[in-house]
């Protein structure tokens, strides 16, 4: 059966840019008072998540992506209000809705979780780039880290822009992208020195291949996270499965979509793939990962 997160976190928002631990898990608590251990559901241990750049397009969430446990979605392109009108509608309660929005329609930003069952957000700052929420599956706690990576800006400056302005904007987008990826690294390894509850899933649009994002990945690396894609096939090469396709798939393609597991987490993969036949709305392919959680238990 599918996995049941009942809320256990306390309602305060937690600022993960700050340094000191203890901001996180002062808003953690496992006696919450509304919560009545003898009460809970059976708790299930199948968990499904989808991440998807949706590019805008908000039909490219069919019902079969919508069936997850876990809906996550980059690029979404608009507003919190809009973006909860168009991914929640009958599926899922407006309550389990988490935006970091892109600011105004037609940003090239925002991402977007949508969360079946009961859950709480960790508010993390980001300009439209990341959304963190924790959920809980009987004493387990799973913290979903969904992130919209920068560009490099390459493209948008060989096409529009020229000489010392090209230069320029290089320069800040570049600078944008390390302070990105910093922060993001910083969230992961907070969430990961928590004491209780440590177990983190990273996902989303990284928007760079595992050879650019080399000194990316390699610090999630030495976090112990672990490329879930990788765990069922590891003799394969970093960049094996495209997820990104610009016009004819023969033409630019590259794995810019991923899902990182805590190294516990990662005993759980059940199955992860790139979902190929949901393709055509939007330039991403959706990616589907299911983790058995009772194997945390062993």
């Amino acid at each position: 059966g599918r996995a049941s997160f009942p809320t256990r976190l306390k309602r305060d928002s937690v600022d993960l840019t700050q340094d000191s631990d203890d901001d996180i898990k002062s808003v953690i608590d496992l006696t919450h008072e509304d919560f009545d251990p003898a009460k809970k559901k059976a708790k299930k241990t199948l968990w499904e998540l989808v991440s998807m750049n949706i590019d805008g397009k908000w039909n490219a969430l069919t019902a079969e992506l919508k069936r997850a446990d876990v809906l996550c979605v980059q690029e979404t392109k608009t507003t919190t209000a809009v973006a909860v009108d168009l991914g929640g509608g009958p599926t899922f309660a407006t309550s389990n809705v988490f935006v970091d929005a892109a600011g105004r329609r037609n940003a090239n930003r925002g991402v977007a979780t949508f969360s079946r069952d009961t859950s709480e957000a960790i508010d993390v700052p980001s300009d439209g780039r990341m959304v963190v929420t924790q959920f809980f599956s009987g004493e387990k706690g799973v913290t979903v880290v969904n992130i919209y990576g920068c560009t490099t800006g390459k493209l948008f400056a060989s096409t529009r822009l020229s000489g010392a302005q090209r230069d320029e904007h290089l320069k800040k987008q570049k600078a944008m992208k390390l302070e990105f990826e910093a922060r993001v690294v910083d969230t992961v390894r907070k969430l990961l020195r928590l004491e209780k509850n440590n177990h983190v899933v990273l996902l989303g649009d990284f928007n760079q291949t595992a050879k650019n994002g080399a000194s990316f990945f390699s610090e999630l690396a030495k976090l112990g996270m672990v490329d879930a894609q990788t765990v069922q096939l590891p003799d394969k090469k970093p960049d094996f499965d495209v997820t990104y396709v610009n016009g004819d798939i023969s033409t630019i393609r590259a794995r810019v979509d991923y899902i990182f597991l805590s190294r516990d987490l990662s005993r759980c993969v059940e199955s992860c793939e790139v979902l190929r036949d949901i393709a055509g709305v939007s330039d991403h392919f959706p990616l589907r990962i299911r983790l058995d959680l009772s194997r945390l238990e062993a």
